[in-house]
């Protein structure tokens, strides 16, 4: 499946591109990390991005100068495809990023031989619930037990694509919204970089039920 370069796509804090970045950085001839790219000139991702020794691209989202909304998004799409390209990124990762993806980014990672896009998000709840921006604050009011984390992989509608790994959590007594979300953070940091490295080694296999879409992994 050839030699995997990454680049990672973030919005805000940047904590998994952080553990992204140092999960790499300890098997640097396995793949790469080319650069992370962020819509938000003052993501705190940049700054984190660049202690670690990793190129980080601003492209932020102009809404100036275009009739429509989706004319804005398409100039922002090309412009990242553009971007990455010129580093031959062949894998996106969206960690924290807080745009969903267009046909214009998903038809350039689109892959015929594996029946999938090249491009993988974590989300802050056990798909398929709590779909959605803040799925871990709509998990918490609704009173949840448990939720989770989930890495799938992305396709045209909003975290609908084949799912990789999810890892459930508890959520305690007398936790408020702040340590339930903590928590989450803490399982995303565990298990993406776990499937970066299933991606990596080709440890994955795309079968269909029916018109269903389901990832098989392969963990040692």
């Amino acid at each position: 499946m050839g030699f995997k370069r990454f680049a990672i796509l973030a919005s805000g804090a940047g904590s998994n591109a952080r553990e992204l970045i140092r999960h790499w950085k300890k098997h640097p001839e396995n793949y790469s990390i080319e650069l992370v790219v962020t819509d938000n000139p003052s993501a705190p991702v940049i700054e984190k991005a660049q202690e670690l020794g990793v190129k980080c691209l601003v492209i932020p989202f102009k809404r100036e100068g275009f009739s429509t909304y989706a004319q804005a998004k398409q100039d922002h799409e090309v412009r990242i495809v553009r971007a990455v390209k010129e580093h031959n990124v062949n894998w996106l990762l969206l960690a924290g990023y807080l745009r969903i993806m267009g046909q214009d980014l998903l038809t350039e990672f689109h892959d015929k031989e594996l029946g999938l896009n090249r491009v993988i998000n974590v989300h802050p709840s056990l798909l398929p619930s709590f779909k959605g921006k803040d799925g871990i604050k709509e998990a918490f009011d609704y009173g949840v037990k448990y939720s989770g984390i989930t890495i799938h992989f992305v396709e045209d509608d909003v975290d609908t694509g084949p799912i990789i790994k999810q890892k459930a959590f508890a959520r305690l007594d007398g936790d408020t919204l702040d340590d339930f979300r903590t928590r989450g953070h803490l399982v995303e940091h565990e298990i993406f970089p776990q499937v970066v490295d299933l991606i990596v080694a080709g440890k994955f296999e795309c079968r269909w039920d029916g018109d269903k879409k389901y990832i098989v992994t392969k963990e040692s």
